[in-house]
């Protein structure tokens, strides 16, 4: 029984490493997902605040 136990504890990686891991992917995951929802956010805003700034000037660098 001991050896069995003493040959997965050795081969399989430590429960912080996993646990490290597994919080690594969550953080990634979140950050990506702010990340893009903060970029959609700021292109609406920066699009908006464009067009009501003056919408002559889009017309003009469209047609050039």
């Amino acid at each position: 029984g001991q050896l069995g136990e003493g040959r997965l504890a050795s081969v399989g990686p430590p429960p912080i490493v996993i646990a490290i891991l597994i919080g690594a992917v969550v953080v990634g995951v979140l950050l990506e997902y702010l990340a893009t929802w903060a970029l959609r956010w700021w292109r609406n805003r920066h699009v908006i605040d464009l067009t009501q700034v003056s919408d002559t000037e889009d017309t003009e660098d469209v047609s050039a």
